[in-house]
């Protein structure tokens, strides 16, 4: 008999109802029950907390909700996606391949960017995770310093989108032959505009190993990077 799947839908509006009454307690208990009932991490950060999410920043920008109530759902939010982060891991540390992440320089939108370095770390990945708004100077050398096998951007503010645009050409012109992954809003942009066989865009957390393992057997070198 195969197990029954689970209400995403249903799921999603209870966790929406939980954050934006600002109760962390009750998110959390959504989220287990989720997990309990056969949800994988990577499907709860795609197909519940992302779009939640989403329906708090509609909320905040059509002023139902206050800039406090959006910061709460975030912040409960944050601590739902460590909670989740346990339920992750599935291959052994840091036995695949380097991947290096990081959110353009001036693009502080990194709960997305969190949720995929937690699935790829989760998978087996070593991930070097630089965070929010990251120089372009300092993403540079910090490629040299670890050297990866996969560098992936993100971008979701709309003034990222020409920043985005940027950065894949600065790191395309110091690795020729570096794999991109781009994503977050301005990534399909960003790709299209680049129009390179070595930049691949990732929609969703739950799709972000098939896409690292495509990215990497496009390169170069399929062993870890810098090893």
């Amino acid at each position: 008999m195969q197990p029954a799947t689970p209400d995403f839908a249903a799921i999603t509006s209870d966790y929406s109802a939980a954050i934006e009454g600002g109760s962390y307690t009750d998110a959390e208990r959504v989220v287990q029950g989720a997990l309990a009932g056969g949800a994988s991490g990577a499907e709860v950060f795609t197909r519940v907390l992302t779009p939640a999410m989403y329906r708090i920043g509609e909320r905040w920008g059509r002023a139902e909700i206050t800039a406090a109530d959006e910061h709460l759902a975030t912040a409960i939010t944050n601590r739902i996606v460590g909670l989740i982060y346990a339920e992750l891991a599935v291959e052994m540390p840091t036995s695949k391949e380097r991947v290096l992440i990081a959110a353009v320089e001036g693009d502080h939108h990194v709960m997305g960017l969190r949720m995929v370095a937690d699935v790829l770390e989760g998978a087996g990945y070593e991930v070097i995770y630089l965070g929010a708004d990251t120089p372009l100077a300092g993403l540079i050398v910090a490629i040299e310093r670890h050297p990866p096998s996969v560098v992936a951007l993100g971008g979701t503010a709309p003034w990222s989108a020409s920043t985005l645009a940027d950065t894949v050409q600065a790191v395309r012109a110091a690795y020729p032959s570096m794999p991109i992954v781009l994503g977050g809003a301005q990534a399909e942009r960003a790709a299209s505009a680049a129009a390179d066989e070595l930049i691949f865009v990732v929609r969703d957390a739950e799709s972000v190993v098939e896409v690292v393992a495509a990215a990497i057997r496009a390169g170069p070198r399929a062993d870890r990077a810098g090893r």
